[in-house]
């Protein structure tokens, strides 16, 4: 089943004009060492942690709650904060009326 197949001839290739610059010969490098060593290279030291800031002194504790005082102690919520579909309504009529003065407008 496992037929090796002899490779594909390639297409021949247009004949050069010119003639192809030959690169220039690869100056020597290092050698390469042969064999390899499992140690790794020395880990680089870590930077210096910066000094923590100055130690500021910490807020006074709240006061303690009054004896009795059960709502918060402010004006009372609005009636926006509580209804907030109001809001809807009053952009929608504010819609109709400047689409009525823009109409008009035109006239």
């Amino acid at each position: 089943m496992n037929e090796e197949r002899p490779p594909e001839p390639s297409p021949p290739a247009a004949a050069p004009t010119e003639a192809a610059p030959t690169p220039p010969a690869a100056a020597p490098t290092e050698a390469a060492p042969t064999q390899v060593s499992g140690a790794l290279p020395p880990a680089p030291e870590p930077a210096a942690a910066p000094s923590p800031p100055p130690s500021q002194p910490l807020p006074p504790p709240a006061p303690p709650a009054l004896e009795g005082v059960h709502e918060p102690i402010g004006a009372p919520p609005s009636l926006i904060e509580n209804h907030p579909e109001i809001l809807v309504g009053a952009a929608f009529a504010g819609g109709l009326i400047l689409a009525t003065l823009i109409r008009r407008r035109g006239r």
